[in-house]
């Protein structure tokens, strides 16, 4: 997957969380939120005019972490840490996962077991099943 795409996905799981919005309103973020949460929805931002590069939504991304981290509520779509894959073989893998149904989807899964009415946290729309073998 893309770093905007997981970075979309960080985004979509913190939007999930009860205070979200009100936590982005209180840090003065709600407007680039909303670009943002547009942009994902409909492919276009608000403002209309065609849709946002990849680097115009990576320069959003940014200026939301920043509103956020200048409010003391951290990154909402930089990871804190990452684990580099383990050293041998991989075996194969099927699996069923339920995925982001947005235009712009991020890389959110979660497992067919856990997805009992997952839906987005950001568009509110249901996840859409996959299936996923290796």
């Amino acid at each position: 997957m893309t770093e905007i795409g997981d970075r979309i996905s960080r985004l979509c799981a913190a939007m999930s969380e009860a205070d979200a919005w009100a936590d982005c309103v209180e840090a003065g973020a709600s407007d680039i939120l909303r670009e943002i949460v547009t942009a994902i929805r409909t492919g276009t931002p608000a403002d209309d005019r065609a849709g946002w590069s990849d680097e115009e939504l990576t320069r959003a991304l940014d200026t939301l972490d920043a509103a956020m981290a200048a409010a003391d509520y951290g990154y909402l779509t930089r990871p804190t840490r990452t684990y580099p894959q383990l050293p041998g073989e991989s075996r194969s893998l099927r699996a069923d996962l339920w995925v982001c149904p947005a235009t712009r989807p991020c890389t959110r899964t979660v497992r067919a077991r856990d997805a009992d009415g997952a839906a987005c946290g950001i568009t509110g729309q249901v996840l859409r099943k996959i299936r996923l073998s290796s």
